[in-house]
């Protein structure tokens, strides 16, 4: 996916956000229409 796509998925709400909160750190993925990630951060 170019950031065109990705840019168009999130705006028409066909991305899902996943987040887990563990004891030592925060993790977030942003999962397209096709289930593979586009977007992932840590902290």
């Amino acid at each position: 996916m170019d950031k065109n796509e990705i840019k168009k998925s999130i705006e028409s709400g066909k991305t899902v956000l996943g987040i887990e909160l563990g004891s030592t750190r925060i993790k977030a993925v942003l999962i397209g229409e096709d289930h593979s990630p586009i977007a992932l951060g840590k902290f």
